[in-house]
């Protein structure tokens, strides 16, 4: 892998629920990056669903039930920037964001930034709350969002 590559992979029924470009999700991934000084690092990101994520929540945190995102830094040091790889819950991003009334594409950005933030060290917190507002200005400042076609059932 290159030193700055980002990998998407869609697994369970997020591969059809959430169709949602990868090109997308890099471009929005490097802007996260970019905006909290971690230019030219890579990360891996799984979206899946709440089967997939309930099962790493109770295996890696010994919780139960979903979670929308968790992050799994990289441990083993390398020669490459790789920050770690994140796990998103397209199953709780979309019943989250009918919850509060937000808009699904902004709130992947919020949780996108959430736990790219867990990838470089942050533990939950007012700093870490106004980090994640400082990357949801990537979703604000573009002229176009992109979709996130379909629901989760």
């Amino acid at each position: 892998m290159n030193q700055n590559s980002i990998s998407i992979r869609l697994q369970g029924r997020a591969a059809s629920c959430a169709a949602v470009s990868r090109r997308e999700l890099i471009r929005d991934l490097e802007l996260i990056l970019e905006r909290f000084g971690l230019a030219g690092f890579g990360l891996d990101l799984l979206l899946t669903d709440d089967r997939t994520i309930t099962a790493l929540n109770r295996r890696f945190l010994g919780l139960a039930g979903p979670t929308n995102v968790l992050g799994f830094p990289e441990v083993e040091p390398s020669s490459e920037k790789r920050l770690g790889q994140i796990c998103l819950s397209a199953d709780t991003l979309f019943r989250e964001a009918r919850l509060y009334a937000q808009d699904p594409a902004a709130h992947l950005i919020r949780l996108l930034s959430h736990g790219v933030l867990h990838l470089a060290g942050y533990a939950h917190g007012p700093r870490m709350q106004e980090m994640t507002d400082l990357g949801l200005q990537v979703f604000e400042g573009r002229a176009e969002k992109h979709l996130l076609l379909g629901q989760a059932a």
